[in-house]
């Protein structure tokens, strides 16, 4: 299936009866996405701290852990990037660079700068590119005229599994165009007006869209298109996998008494936070087993193991969670912003976790945010259950308690499946302030050989300096 919302290859085009001229058919009532394909890697060149970075290979559960502005959130600041573009309601032009996940006032501050460089000049580039479904999607942008201010998409790419690389940009010939369309349309990546077995109705334009390059369709002279027909551009983008991108930042926002009503589709444009109130009612009115498994998740965090909402009126939805953990206490709610602030940071991750879909893409930032160590033990077991069923999990984090727990549950699988589902990176910065991505393999009793694992270093170095600290005081006292 090709990866964009094109879904869809047309049959033979119907001839009408006046000779000469050919209609094309009919569009179908409905276009099924290609729900089930995930990115498995990411790489950047020339983006903020990443000068060069290697790919960064994304399992069921993959771990980014390291120092501050090692380049950890940046890694995913591109997809980030691409997603609220697409999502936007009105056109951003290129790329939004003030949307709801990232927020920037300056399209420099996109570009990489050594420590003792100046400003990004003005043909300076920055890349992402991205596998999904063995084939590479990548996009480059240059700085515009600094009068103007902003981002230009200087060149689209998509890395077949042969290796040929296929490029588009706005000066493509319409020749070569046609080519780059037929050989993509052949791999699966477009379809939606291509007629296998069939000498081309169609001429073939490349032109700049948001994030990435599309083509224009022009149907040749004595072609008449329905007027019920969708028009006539294809994208190259995989926008099915960028929009259903959960994003969960590491502030999540303060608990509030009612929350805004929104729509439940499995798509969560923006902040997943603002659909967690609306998720869980729609769960509760369905009755759906998905309630009962967030409150045996907030039951094992010890947050509370009763959950409810309530409609205030048309606009607004209110979260109640129980005061006490055991059964007695389904009566016993009061609202969320009366309980403890671990319990409104948590709730949005135990949600979005069980609302996503096979291979639909989970970022969380600081998944153990204002949860006690015994909490974040718990915290690890979710994000493991939640990629056991499908979900793909990309979790920031500095807590090494989340971390040694993964690791506990790695060696205490028998079946040695849980090792190849996980994958560490560890970011840090050399002395030119460029990121540096060091890529671990747990092995079966859940170590990982040479990676730098500071937050050990820091724990036993502080243990030595309180045994220290602690005898010298005895001793003196003595």
């Amino acid at each position: 299936m090709p990866w964009g919302p094109a879904a869809y290859r047309h049959p033979m085009a119907k001839k009408k009866a006046r000779a000469g001229v050919q209609r094309l058919p009919e569009p179908p009532q409905s276009v099924e996405l290609a729900a089930t394909t995930a990115i498995d890697s990411i790489s950047l060149r020339g983006f903020k701290s990443h000068r060069d970075t290697k790919a960064v290979v994304l399992r069921p559960l993959t771990v980014l852990a390291g120092e501050n502005s090692g380049g950890k959130s940046s890694i995913v600041q591109p997809l980030l990037l691409m997603k609220q573009t697409l999502e936007a309601q009105y056109d951003p032009g290129v790329l939004d660079l003030r949307g709801s996940c990232v927020k920037l006032d300056r399209a420099v501050d996109l570009f990489w700068r050594g420590a003792l460089d100046s400003e990004p000049h003005e043909d300076q580039t920055w890349c992402v590119r991205f596998g999904v479904k063995g084939l590479f999607f990548e996009a480059e942008y240059r700085l515009d005229d600094p009068a103007k201010g902003g981002v230009l998409l200087y060149e689209t790419r998509i890395v077949l599994p042969d290796g040929e690389t296929m490029i588009m940009r706005d000066d493509l010939s319409a020749s070569a165009a046609r080519s780059v369309y037929l050989k993509l349309a052949n791999a699966g990546v477009l379809g939606q007006y291509f007629i296998p077995g069939m000498p081309s109705i169609f001429g073939y334009q490349v032109f700049s869209s948001r994030c990435a390059h599309g083509f224009r369709i022009v149907p040749f002279k004595g072609v008449v298109r329905p007027r019920s027909a969708p028009a006539m551009h294809e994208e190259v983008i995989p926008r099915n996998v960028l929009e259903r991108l959960i994003h969960l930042p590491g502030l999540r926002g303060n608990p509030e008494r009612a929350y805004r009503v929104t729509r439940v589709a499995g798509r969560f444009p923006g902040l997943f936070q603002d659909y967690t109130a609306s998720v869980l009612e729609d769960w509760q009115e369905n009755q759906s087993p998905e309630l009962q498994g967030v409150k045996e998740d907030l039951a094992l965090l010890r947050l509370t193991r009763h959950v409810q909402t309530a409609r205030v009126d048309d606009t607004r939805v209110e979260v109640k969670l129980g005061r006490r953990l055991d059964d007695s206490g389904e009566n016993d709610v009061v609202n969320i912003a009366d309980v403890g602030f671990g319990a409104s940071q948590a709730l949005p991750v135990v949600v979005a976790l069980r609302a996503a879909g096979r291979d639909q893409l989970v970022h969380i930032e600081q998944p153990e945010l204002h949860l006690h160590p015994n909490a974040q033990v718990a915290m690890a077991s979710l994000l493991i259950a939640a990629a056991n069923r499908g979900a793909r999990l990309i979790v920031e984090t500095h807590s090494s308690v989340l971390l040694k727990a993964i690791q506990v549950a790695v060696a205490e699988d028998v079946t040695g499946r849980l090792q190849k589902e996980i994958a560490l990176h560890w970011f840090e910065r050399d002395e030119s302030g460029a990121s540096i991505v060091r890529t671990a393999d747990l092995a079966a009793d859940g170590s990982f050989g040479d990676w730098p694992v500071d937050f050990a270093d820091v724990e036993m170095d502080i243990h030595r300096r309180f045994i220290r600290a602690s005898g010298q005081r005895r001793r003196g006292a003595t």
